[in-house]
């Protein structure tokens, strides 16, 4: 199984940052939460921004990456 979620959803506006810890607000945030919850669960995390990787924790680098837009082979290659 794997989790799959995007890197923000918030209700339009201003990207908020990704370092605001208040709740969930964001796919690193939430990798976090589940990865405390669950080690081995494997997420991947979808979004159009760049340069995601480098804003990432370390404890985090497992985490996949899909760049939209991506093609639907890229997604199913990651849930095998």
């Amino acid at each position: 199984m794997v989790v799959l979620g995007d890197l923000y959803w918030y209700d339009g506006g201003i990207e908020p940052p990704l370092s605001n810890t208040e709740a969930i607000r964001h796919g690193i945030q939430l990798a976090s939460t589940i990865r405390k919850l669950a080690p081995e669960q494997k997420i991947v995390i979808h979004t159009g921004a760049s340069r995601v990787r480098e804003q990432m924790p370390k404890e985090l680098g497992d985490v996949c990456i899909l760049e939209k837009p991506f093609r639907v082979e890229e997604l199913e290659a990651l849930l095998l």
